[in-house]
């Protein structure tokens, strides 16, 4: 199975306090993107009280449409690259191992990104 390549030159990061929603985005441009990738996550109180089912936590869409929950594995964070890896199940919704990202993006962007990561993630 391969890595999706692609370099994001646009971070967008959103946080909906009314609907307890955070939402990440990666993408090539800004305008009609070809290629982009999106991590979002409800912080519902459910999720801490209940046990978490399948649709719990945090979701991956892909540009397709394919969306899995809760299917990164791995995931580093380096100065100019995300490295993605999904788990087993992901990567037969997907049809890929993971997403190998190169990022253009400032210092500033990096830190907001890698907090983000953490809270989407953890």
């Amino acid at each position: 199975m391969e890595m999706w390549h692609f370099t994001a030159r646009v971070i967008a990061i959103e946080q909906l306090a009314d609907e307890n929603l955070l939402i990440l985005g990666l993408a090539d441009k800004t305008d009609q993107p070809a290629e982009y990738l999106t991590i979002q996550r409800s912080f519902d109180q459910d999720d801490f009280e209940a046990e978490a089912s399948d649709l719990d936590g945090y979701c991956v869409c892909l540009p397709n449409g394919a969306t899995d929950y809760r299917c990164i594995e791995r995931w580093e964070l380096e100065l100019g690259h995300l490295h993605i890896h999904f788990n087993q199940p992901a990567q037969a919704v997907f049809q890929l191992a993971g997403v190998d990202l190169s990022l253009i993006i400032d210092d500033q962007q990096h830190q907001q990104l890698q907090q983000t990561l953490n809270q989407l993630l953890t």
